[in-house]
Parts: C-alpha cells; sequence; structure tokens
C-alpha cells in the first residue's frame, strides 16, 4: 500500500512574513503623506496667494477680479473681488485682474489691453496633485493622467494686470 502524502499547510498568514512586506509598505506610506502633505500645502498657497493680493490691491475706488476656481476662488472671492467673464466688458480701466497660474479655468488676456504688473510667488515644493505643465491631474482630468508626482515642482503664482483701456 502506498502511503499518500498531504500537501504542506502553513499556520503562517501573508503578514507573518512581514520582512518582505515592511519595506514597500513603509515606502507606499511615506509616499502616501508627502502627497497629502503636499495637498495640504497647496491649498495653503491658494489661501496665502489670495490675501497677499487682496492685502496689495483693495481698494475703494478699483475692483479686483479674478479667473480660476477651488481655494483661490475662495479667499479671494472674501476680499469681494468678482469673478471676470471671457469678454471682460464689466472691466474698467484701472481694474486689476489676479489670474492663478496652477488652477482651471484660466485664460490668456491680451497684453496690449491688460499689461502684467506683478507676480506673487509661494516657494518651491516637492511633490505636487495638479499641475498641467507635468501632466498630473489628481483634481483636473484634463490637466493631465498622473494622479501625483515628485521631483522639482514649479512654483504657484498669481499674475496681476491691470485694465488699461
Amino acid at each position: 500500500m502506498t502511503k499518500v502524502r498531504k500537501p504542506k499547510t502553513s499556520t503562517r498568514s501573508l503578514f507573518s512574513s512581514g520582512f518582505r512586506i515592511a519595506p514597500v509598505s513603509i515606502i507606499m506610506l511615506f509616499l502616501s503623506l508627502l502627497v497629502a502633505w503636499r495637498d495640504m500645502q497647496y491649498a495653503g498657497s491658494s489661501r496665502t496667494l489670495a490675501r497677499l493680493v487682496c492685502l496689495g490691491y483693495s481698494s475703494e475706488s478699483k475692483q479686483i477680479w479674478f479667473q480660476g476656481h477651488w481655494g483661490f476662488q475662495y479667499y479671494i472671492a472674501e476680499c469681494s473681488a468678482l469673478p471676470v467673464e471671457w469678454e471682460m466688458r464689466k472691466v474698467r480701466p484701472g481694474d486689476f485682474v489676479a489670474v492663478p497660474f496652477n488652477n482651471a479655468n484660466t485664460y490668456s488676456l491680451p497684453p496690449e489691453d491688460v499689461p502684467v504688473i506683478r507676480h506673487y510667488e509661494d516657494p518651491l515644493r516637492v511633490a505636487s496633485t495638479t499641475h498641467r505643465e507635468l501632466g498630473e491631474g489628481f483634481y483636473l482630468h484634463i490637466a493631465g493622467p498622473l494622479p501625483s508626482v515628485f521631483g522639482r515642482i514649479l512654483l504657484e503664482y498669481v499674475t496681476i494686470y491691470e485694465r488699461a483701456t
């Protein structure tokens, strides 16, 4: 009579071999926290840049207009800034238009009509969640296919224009 051997069954779970999973898990946790931290800073930079614009250009006689959405829209609207329409019919000579660099629904303004007068910049970052020039679009699918990127990220900035004519 031949003896049938039973296959060995291991009582060890997948996680009991933690020495194989731990390094990858630690790296992924670190990268996830880095992206979350950068996302929080991106929201903070929108607030900071909007407040700089409001402090520098709020006036009784001149209106601040803006392009863009998300946090920038929320914070700049707190100082009575108004969204600018495509044709800029309501923007009077001397009014200011704030355009964030890395945002949704922004478009170029004619340089002869609205010259640049100032850039406000936010410091350099190491990770990002939305950046058109890098093809990264976690919040904006038209920006690109990547959910996040790491490396040298370009500065966040807002350009201030003054309506000339």
